[in-house]
């Protein structure tokens, strides 16, 4: 049964929180200000996929929408990168924009590979961590699969 995402409990990070970040080209581990990555990208490039769609690593900052389909779309993460941010924004009400292919970690220490909504105006970022994707921020109705 799929549980609805926006009714799990929202972790705010605050002054002096730090998340675990992997480098890789240097094989180790910093610790970074989550503000770090809020402020350091804007997700400005907005774009409507007319298929379903795999996500590359030049696609970070991007918007995927599904403005001006008639049909359901699915978006598959590629693998973990730090620091990348890809947002979903439904914009046919009725057509699901389904975000899977990766580990994604909820605020309620679960992971799930797949969420979804078919709700207009949802909003979806997440951004590449240590070990899988978070959630940047979230609006609207998301269920997790």
């Amino acid at each position: 049964m799929a549980k609805r995402i926006d009714q799990l409990p929202l972790v705010v990070l605050g002054d002096g929180d730090r998340i675990p970040i992997y480098d890789s080209s240097t094989n180790s581990v910093a610790v970074i200000n989550p503000s770090d990555i809020v402020t350091s990208q804007v997700l400005t490039n907005v774009v409507s996929k007319s298929a379903n769609y795999t996500i590359i690593s030049d696609d970070n900052s991007t918007v995927f929408s599904n403005n001006g389909q008639t049909i359901d779309l699915i978006f598959t993460l590629p693998a973990v990168n730090t620091g990348v941010e890809y947002g979903f924004l439904v914009e046919v009400n009725g057509k699901f924009i389904t975000v899977r292919g990766q580990t994604i970690n909820l605020s309620d220490n679960t992971t799930t590979t797949e969420i979804k909504s078919s709700i207009k105006g949802s909003k979806l970022v997440l951004f590449g961590g240590l070990d899988g994707y978070y959630i940047h921020s979230m609006s609207g109705t998301w269920e997790v699969v």
